[in-house]
Parts: structure tokens; sequence; C-alpha cells
């Protein structure tokens, strides 16, 4: 356990020393693959703003405050803004920690309880430390996991404080930063990869997909960094990899190590979904002939159906696998549109993949469409929606003529829209519209065979 050995008083003298943080900067050539020996040569936390292209920026937190009690519901940063999900210390916890150094390194503190350092695991409550290869992470030494919706107790910043010791690097409580710390539960990786890195994990995934590439064929010299981080999934805690991509380009068989711990061979062809999911959208949808898929077009994840509301699977585990689409294309009065179309198929235990949904969303922009507008109205709104229908759905015209209703008018990210719903014996179509001007923004299609009739929003 960790204590003091005896009792030591933080108030004034050390509200003083809670200093607006400074950011130091220092002149340095760039940390990247064409300057591999521009890292610090010290092992120190002191924020070196060291440039990498791969590198995550460095954002400024709030201006610090003075703490003037103990309890954590008072924080100052808390107070104002969520302080449980930046990449730093509290006002508070910085207070307490730079107290705790001091008595630690005055011996009159100290900690005897379980290692943080580079654990099996982190869940999402917990304070881990994780050692780096500066070389790797542009200098950085360390890569630090706090909690993700509470303020730390005692015991764990001593822990924190207790790891560095162990690690041996010298600690500034006030250098945590975006590259190397995180507090987000949700936050899955050191930093996102770059467009060109995503287009070759791709490639690889989908080779591993269709079994093309297994961890065999990876050389054995080839190692990354990951741990298992416990999310929400789907409303219930699970684990999934926490990937820790080094500030560099990252080589293909690195790529391949972090998919490998995401992607399993499929028991179905990808090339087989795609065809299959054109082939169902093309007997419901008036598609034009410049389809185009993405390369790689499909994902698949794991469904847990009896966690959600709005799923008819008798409440079976099954896959759910996406492939994504666009075309172009130009509506009746000349406007020219840009559509992306996603079509989702599930799989139960032991069955073939069916084709179930069936999202389109165009490429409108609703700030230049509804700039002129006045609110349009329920009539405007139906009048709109029947026609895009008799455009673009393959259904008996008086099917698309009547029945549609008004589900749902809500705030989308700043934007009033109208939901419209046609339910036939096979599917329920639900066409979202810009209040104002009417236009179609999206519309997504449920098989009733996987879905049921419930209000569902964007979700498919």
């Amino acid at each position: 356990m960790y204590g003091f050995r005896h009792a030591r008083h933080w108030g004034v003298s050390l509200l003083a020393a809670v200093l607006t943080l400074t950011i130091l900067s220092f002149s340095a050539p760039a940390c990247s693959e064409n300057n591999p020996d521009a890292v610090p040569s010290e092992n120190s936390t002191i924020l070196k703003t060291y440039h990498s292209p791969y590198a995550p920026e460095v954002s400024r937190w709030p201006v610090r405050m003075p703490v003037t009690s103990t309890d954590a519901s008072k924080d100052p940063q808390v107070s104002s803004v969520s302080g449980f999900v930046y990449p730093w210390l509290t006002d508070l916890e910085l207070a307490k920690i730079q107290e705790f150094q001091v008595a630690m390194e005055e011996g009159e503190m100290g900690y005897a309880g379980a290692s943080i350092v580079n654990p099996v695991s982190v869940g999402s409550q917990d304070v881990a430390v994780f050692s780096l290869a500066p070389d790797d992470f542009c200098g950085e030494s360390f890569y630090v996991f706090l909690p993700g919706s509470r303020s730390m107790s005692d015991g764990q910043l001593a822990a924190l404080l207790a790891a560095f010791q162990e690690l041996g690097i010298a600690f500034d409580p006030d250098s945590l930063n975006d590259r190397n710390c995180c507090r987000h539960p949700n936050v899955l990786e050191t930093r996102t990869l770059t467009a060109e890195e995503s287009r070759r994990s791709e490639a690889i995934k989908d080779r591993i997909r269709r079994g093309q590439l297994k961890r065999e064929d990876i050389p054995a010299e080839a190692h990354v960094l990951s741990v298992a981080k416990t999310v929400q999934v789907n409303g219930e805690p699970g684990k999934k990899p926490f990937f820790f991509y080094p500030y560099r380009s990252l080589t293909d068989d690195e790529l391949a190590l972090f998919a490998l711990e995401e992607e399993t061979e499929w028991d179905t062809d990808p090339e087989i979904l795609k065809t299959d999911a054109l082939q169902a959208a093309g007997d419901l949808i008036r598609l034009p002939e410049n389809v185009n898929a993405y390369d790689p077009c499909s994902n698949r994840i794991l469904l847990h159906p009896q966690q959600e509301d709005f799923y008819q699977t008798d409440n079976q585990t099954v896959y759910k696998y996406t492939s994504q689409f666009s075309f172009e294309g130009q509506n009746e009065l000349q406007e020219h549109f840009h559509c992306n179309m996603d079509i989702f198929h599930m799989q139960k235990s032991g069955a073939v993949p069916e084709a179930s949904a069936i999202h389109l969303w165009y490429s409108y922009d609703p700030d230049l469409s509804d700039r002129d507008h006045p609110e349009s109205h329920e009539a405007e709104w139906l009048a709109a929606v029947q026609n895009w229908s008799e455009q673009t759905l393959r259904l008996p015209a008086d099917i698309l003529r009547s029945g549609w209703t008004v589900a749902n008018r809500s705030d989308y990210y700043g934007t009033e829209m109208v939901q419209l719903r046609l339910v036939t014996e096979k599917w329920e179509i639900c066409v979202w519209v810009y209040q104002d001007t009417a236009k179609v923004s999206d519309c997504l299609i449920y098989n009733r065979e996987w879905y049921d009739d419930s209000y569902k929003g964007f979700r498919l």
C-alpha cells in the first residue's frame, strides 16, 4: 500500500505551485523516416516538439486553475468541461501528484501495490504505463492509460509515480499529452493511420479474409505492440485490441500483424458477397451502370442481436457484413448527385449470408441547400419522397404512391431532418429529407425478416 510516514499539509503553498501550463518548444530536426536519428537522447518526459508527419498533433489543454479543495467533484477542470476525456491529469490530480512526488523523493511516501507497467490488459478505469522504443515513437519512451470517466484515486496516482520509478524515467506529470497518453475509453490507437497506410491495410485485410495471408507468412523478426482494452460493445463491456502505431510509416509486415489481430479468413468469399449484394440491390433499386465498388469493399463484425431491440434473429449470434459502393447520377431537375451505397448481409451460424439492409446516402450540402429556402411542410415532403421513390425503387407504382407516413423529425448534427416511412410485406423503407428543401438525404431499407418495425433512427 502507499502511504505517508507522517502527514503532509498541502494547501496554499501547494496551490501557488500549480502553474499555468507552458509547453516548451525546442528547435529540432524532423523525427521521420528521413531523419531516424533526430530523437531525444535523454530519458526525460519534458515535452519536446520533435516533428513527425505520423505523430499526433499535441493540443493545448485548458489553462490550469487554482485548486481549493481535495473534493474530486470540485476539480476546477472537471467542473467546467469533462476532464476525463483529455489525455492528461486534471487540475486536482496534478496538484495531488506533485505533492506525492515530493513526498516520494523525500522518502516520506512509498508504494507497495501491484506494478502497472506493461500489463497484459487494460480496463477502462485502469491506470497503466507501457514502455516504448523512442526510435519508433519520435522520442516518446512511454505511453500512459488513465481512467476514462472518473477522477484518479490517491492509490492510482501513487502507482503512476511508482511505474516511472520502475522504468527509470524522470517523470513530469504535467507532460502528458496526445502523443504519450489516452484517457477516453474508446480510443484504440496511439494515432490514426494515414490515407496511404489505410489503403495498404485494407488491401492486406482483404488478403486475410480470402485466406491468402496468414500469420506464418509474416517474418519472425517482425513485431508490433498491442494490448487488450476494455470498451463498451453494444452496451456491454468487451475487449478490443489497442494498437501502438509507431510515429513513422508502418511496414506491410507491421500492418499485417495489426490486421491479424482483428481479421480472420472468412468462410464466404468477399467477391461473392459483393456480387450478391449488387444483385440484391438491383432487384429493388434502379441502379445505373456506373456503380463502383470500394476496393476492397467489405468488412465483417460479430453481432449480439439479443442486446439490440431491432433485430429479429431468434437471439442468435450472427455475423454482419458490409459491402460498399458508390455511383453518380442526375435527377429530373438536371442536378448532378453522388450517392454512396452500403449493402448489409447477415449470417447465422451454419447458414449462408443473406442480404438484410441497404443504405443510400447522397452528397447534398444541407447548408447550401437550405440557405435560401423557407421551411417546407408535410405535403411537400410526401410529394418529394413519392417522386424520388418512383424514380429510384423497383416497386409497384400504386405502393409507392400510397402508404408513406411522417414517422419522425429530428435535429441531426444541427440539421433539421424528417423521416418518412413505407412498410411493405417484405421491406421497411425509411427516407430522410431535409426539413426546409424536402431534398432526399438518406434512404434506409430493412428486410423485415431480419429487422422489426420499431423506430431505428439511422441504425442498420
